[in-house]
């Protein structure tokens, strides 16, 4: 009972939400339950279609946001093993879609408004 866009969107829109909550699941564990993960003490605030939304320490954001891409691109392959997944991460300190990664002269992140 289904029309030819949605029958085609299941198959394609279903399974990358299925691969990045599996992503959320794995990085708030480790926010929440892993002392030796950078993420330790980090809080995912939003989860936005296929983008989570952390708030971390600012200490080890560098380090806890390539955990974060590093978990999203590692669970997300699970379910699309073929497709070469990536992600970019970037720091700010107040949410902006604009946003986009930026590195000192030492190649840490930090936030791309200062």
């Amino acid at each position: 009972g289904l029309e030819f866009s949605e029958a085609a969107n299941n198959g394609f829109q279903a399974l990358l939400a299925d691969a990045a909550k599996c992503g959320l699941r794995k990085l708030t564990r480790e926010c929440y339950t892993d002392r030796s993960s950078p993420l330790y003490g980090s809080r995912p605030l939003l989860f936005l279609h296929d983008e989570v939304i952390t708030e971390m320490p600012r200490d080890r954001a560098h380090a806890a946001a390539n955990r974060q891409a590093a978990i999203m691109v590692s669970e997300g392959s699970k379910y699309v093993p073929k497709v070469g997944l990536y992600a970019q991460p970037a720091l700010m300190r107040y949410i902006c879609k604009d946003a986009e990664a930026k590195h000192d002269s030492d190649g840490q992140l930090i936030p791309w408004d200062e």
